[in-house]
């Protein structure tokens, strides 16, 4: 059962994901947006489509509180919030002018959404995360663990396939989920380059350690021997490192809402993203 879900079987999270309450998430030309408006029919409709076909009746937020505990009980919890937050469930959005508007609009009030349903269970230290595609329920402040590929080698091909990976949680404003893949794409570059030189790693998941075992292996380190603009070059690379880490690190142990955790902007991730790819294509070479 998707357990951790658990944290939403509130009262007031199942009107505020109907479309009642305060819905001012997103201002745009002088006028709010937030969560579609959901009848009860429209709400038994959205049970019979997950085959939940139990007998509905009294207030529309019950509909969505038996919903909500089917969709625990069979696993479906991710599915359940992809389909809700899913832009065709979005008739508000239709007196926006253009198609970039409306798919603008909507990605912001998903993570005015999010951010919402983060603050209605803030006691619970736990939150919502969108990740490629994905919901999780984790601690505050954490990232799941999810399954990487087994590589045999890293190459600039496999770079270049993260790359497309990052576009797409860029285009969903998953920005966190950039600084995430950047963090490991960096991790298994140091690690691989290591293991290939037959070298001990002996800074797994520490990025620090990992570049200056790099950096000594490969002798990078500053000396008179090295012309200016070089020097300047690898400690940009050093920098890179030390930022990414931070970074990750930062929103990794930050809890509760008030705290210093760092909100991604997708400016911000997309320059994460082309430091890191540009640093490990370099290591590669």
């Amino acid at each position: 059962m998707d357990i951790a879900f658990r944290v939403f079987q509130k009262k007031e999270i199942y009107e505020f994901l109907q479309g009642d309450g305060d819905q001012e998430l997103v201002q745009y030309n002088g006028k709010w947006y937030g969560l579609p408006y959901h009848r009860a029919s429209d709400l038994g409709s959205i049970c019979r489509s997950f085959g939940y076909t139990e007998d509905l009746s009294g207030s529309r937020w019950t509909y969505l509180e038996s919903l909500f505990q089917y969709a625990i009980e069979t696993n479906r919890c991710s599915e359940l919030f992809t389909f809700l937050f899913s832009l065709e469930q979005f008739y508000n959005l239709e007196d926006l002018p253009s198609m970039d508007e409306i798919e603008s609009i909507h990605q912001k009030i998903i993570n005015a959404a999010i951010d919402r349903l983060n603050y209605m269970i803030r006691l619970t230290r736990k939150e919502l995360q969108l990740i490629d595609g994905n919901f999780y329920v984790v601690d505050a402040g954490k990232y799941p663990e999810l399954q990487t590929p087994k590589l045999n080698s890293i190459s600039s091909a496999y770079v270049r396939d993260l790359r497309q990976r990052c576009e797409d949680d860029l285009k969903n404003g998953n920005y966190d989920s950039v600084i995430a893949k950047s963090r490991t794409l960096i991790e298994e570059t140091l690690i691989y380059y290591l293991e290939q030189n037959g070298e001990t790693v002996t800074g797994k998941g520490d990025l620090i350690k990992l570049y200056g075992q790099v950096k000594n292996l490969r002798k990078m380190t500053q000396n008179s021997e090295y012309d200016k603009s070089i020097n300047e070059l690898l400690s940009g690379l050093e920098k890179i490192v030390n930022s990414i880490a931070t970074m990750r690190n930062i929103n990794s142990d930050a809890h509760g809402v008030g705290n210093k955790r760092i909100r991604i902007k997708e400016k911000e991730a997309r320059l994460v993203m082309n430091a890191a790819m540009s640093y490990c294509e370099y290591m590669l070479l």
